[in-house]
């Protein structure tokens, strides 16, 4: 894999029966190919930082810990509290999956609500740390 290529890919493992040898697994593969993270369920973040640390060039690599997941119609105060949670057990970056929900019905201020909720968290946890959302634009239409 060349590597400019692999410091732009996330190797991701969100599936309902990732196991901990799953988790290492995913671990030692990003570090071997110096990629840029790591994505992986909340339960599984502490386990990914923990395994990165202890491998040569993993400190290197970004845990991601996706909330939220995977329809996004959390709480979005449980949203939130997932989010610095992930952040304190050594998530750089936070994924959420946007309440897409709440777009379909046109309450884009609760979407919007979701979204600031989840920054403030991250940001209160790690002002350095990074939020993306997760839009799951299949579900959209154009007017959408």
């Amino acid at each position: 894999m060349p590597a400019e290529l692999a410091r732009r890919l996330e190797h991701t493992a969100l599936g309902p029966a990732v196991t901990r040898d799953g988790v290492l697994r995913l671990c030692r593969e990003a570090a071997a190919h110096a990629m840029l993270g790591v994505c992986v369920a909340p339960s599984r973040v502490a386990l990914a930082r923990a395994t990165l640390d202890a491998l040569p060039a993993g400190g290197d690599v970004a845990v991601v810990g996706v909330v939220g997941f995977p329809h996004g119609d959390t709480l979005a105060d449980i949203k939130a509290a997932e989010a610095a949670r992930v952040v304190e057990e050594g998530a750089r970056e936070v994924d959420m999956v946007l309440a897409v929900g709440a777009v379909l019905s046109g309450n884009l201020a609760r979407a919007e609500d979701d979204v600031a909720g989840v920054v403030a968290a991250v940001r209160a946890a790690d002002p350095d740390a990074r939020v993306k959302v997760i839009l799951e634009t299949a579900l959209l239409s154009d007017d959408d």
